[in-house]
């Protein structure tokens, strides 16, 4: 355990936090060097940025990115890391890195800018074995082709991260996603991601074989999960939360892949796996459901799109899979294995010689393992879940005591047994009793003043805290793990308030504290942390 010394010895080791707006650089055409982006300042993206040349775009934790909000698809601020760029953008729990709307808190809107593009040089399906990323952008052809032969390709990390408010439908099947992966290889890291209120879909994979942990999406208005080309990915613990009033003219799903858009048996063929998913479909949050909702997941054109121990809840439609060639691998490499459906107008849908029945029958053999509650039920009583998994900007989804999501797992499916990158939980869905989410995440971005960054705590202290300054009311807002002493003090060290706080976000006012440096230090009974503050 790391020593604690006194407050103000350590306050000099931690950032500011000050309560003025910080400084705003304007990035645009090409980045063809290294380049760092700081937490010091908020970048806005100017129209498409492509990075390449071999250049890496390295993004400090806590840093803001935000893109502009112009007419036309590539007027909007997008990023794009081509083949010959990387990106290195490690945040934190405690200090993510934010792509967001450059519009006011109450006027961000889906599709405010563009999203992150990340293309690679790991095979797809596609003759000739590259292809021109879609989207309707502009530029250097070289700049927006992927896919290659190697698995392990590297573009980069992308980890805790936040993409609010991106996504744009250039054309009908042709737009840009929050966040697209275009033939990434293995050796790409993807972790603690959340989008929220994607103009189109959230994730987006076109072939590639990149794998992925803690995945969450909020109010997207297409699908959530979308898979293409030839995607062999694995992904692990993921949120969707769909909202009744939010979707699309093509339908919106919540899983929808294919092996390609006309359903051919080119190689390889689409069959990612699925762990450790919940979707909270869109009859969940009690408002009229848009009769755009589709289903839960959609397999469909000759993918093979597996998925286990997870759960698919208040949806109008819980599972269906399309085309013969999908129909034929049911079973196969096509699994449906250890999941819970609870809630659902209906459980399944059929096509063609895939009656309901027929899907019925595969999921519900006992060898199989789910548990399936009969349509109509109510997923709350089923589920024993908290209200918030019925919320909107609910932050709390961890099953309650006795739950039946907290046992059950299997992992003793063809597709999973042995694979060391699935890690053997007992519970079903996104969540134990850890919540992943906590702290990084943002349920609410719509209210969030982005003015100074996204500045908190470090976590190399003893008692981890999160500050949020609000420059426009003087107010921080103080996230705490733990019950906490919250106290103030000068940079003497002398005592200027203090209180008792509970875990939970609270407000500290600011507003009657004469300008200056002060120190912000937290005690719980394992020790003490701090963190300067400066109030101009």
């Amino acid at each position: 355990m790391k020593k604690f010394y006194n407050a103000f010895v350590l306050s000099v080791l931690t950032s500011s936090v000050a309560l003025a707006q910080l400084p705003t650089k304007v990035i645009s055409g090409n980045i063809t060097a290294d380049r760092t982006l700081h937490n010091d300042t908020i970048y806005l993206l100017d129209a498409v940025v492509y990075v390449k040349n071999n250049a890496t775009l390295t993004i400090e934790e806590g840093t803001v990115i935000q893109g502009y909000i112009n007419n036309g698809v590539n007027t909007k601020g997008t990023l794009v890391i081509t083949t010959s760029g990387k990106i290195m953008a490690q945040g934190t729990k405690w200090n993510p890195i934010v792509f967001t709307s450059a519009q006011t808190p109450g006027s961000r809107g889906t599709g405010d800018w563009g999203g992150l593009l990340i293309l690679g040089l790991a095979p797809i399906n596609v003759a000739g074995g590259t292809a021109i990323i879609e989207g309707g952008l502009l530029g250097d052809q070289a700049d927006r082709t992927y896919g290659g032969t190697d698995p392990n390709h590297n573009s980069g990390v992308l980890s805790y991260v936040r993409l609010e408010y991106a996504g744009v439908a250039f054309s009908a099947n042709n737009e840009i996603n929050s966040l697209t992966m275009a033939g990434v290889g293995k050796g790409t890291t993807i972790d603690h991601i959340q989008v929220s209120f994607a103009g189109d879909d959230a994730y987006e994979w076109f072939g590639g074989n990149v794998d992925a942990k803690y995945l969450v999406a909020i109010g997207t208005v297409d699908d959530n999960f979308d898979c293409d080309f030839g995607y062999n990915g694995r992904v692990q613990y993921g949120l969707i939360k769909q909202y009744s009033n939010i979707a699309d003219i093509s339908t919106s799903e919540g899983w929808e892949t294919d092996n390609d858009g006309g359903g051919s048996i080119n190689t390889p063929l689409t069959a990612p796996k699925f762990a450790n998913i919940t979707l909270v479909g869109p009859q969940a949050d009690g408002g009229a459901v848009s009769n755009l909702h589709g289903r839960g997941a959609r397999i469909r054109r000759n993918s093979r799109t597996s998925i286990y121990n997870s759960v698919i809840m208040d949806h109008k439609i819980a599972l269906r899979y399309e085309s013969t060639g999908t129909q034929d691998a049911v079973g196969n490499d096509c699994e449906f294995h250890g999941n819970v459906l609870s809630g659902n107008t209906a459980n399944y849908a059929g096509e063609g010689s895939w009656t309901e029945d027929s899907v019925a029958a595969y999921v519900e053999d006992a060898a199989q393992m789910n548990t399936v509650f009969d349509a109509g039920g109510i997923s709350a009583n089923e589920l024993s879940v908290p209200l918030d998994y019925y919320s909107q900007t609910g932050t709390n989804h961890l099953p309650i005591t006795g739950s039946i999501l907290l046992s059950g797992a299997d992992w003793t499916a063809n597709g999973v047994s042995g694979d060391s990158f699935f890690d053997n939980v007992a519970f079903r869905g996104a969540f134990g009793t850890q919540d992943w989410t906590q702290f990084w995440t943002e349920f609410d971005p719509q209210t969030v003043d982005y003015g100074n960054g996204i500045l908190s705590a470090v976590e190399n202290e003893v008692v981890d805290f999160k500050l949020y300054p609000n420059p426009s009311n003087g107010l921080f807002s103080i996230t705490l793990e733990e019950t906490a002493r919250v106290e103030i003090l000068d940079l003497s060290g002398r005592f200027v308030w203090g209180r008792a706080y509970p875990a939970g976000i609270s407000s500290i006012d600011a507003t009657t504290w004469p300008k200056g440096v002060y120190v912000i230090r937290v005690s719980t009974a394992k020790g003490a942390s701090s963190r300067r503050v400066v109030v101009r």
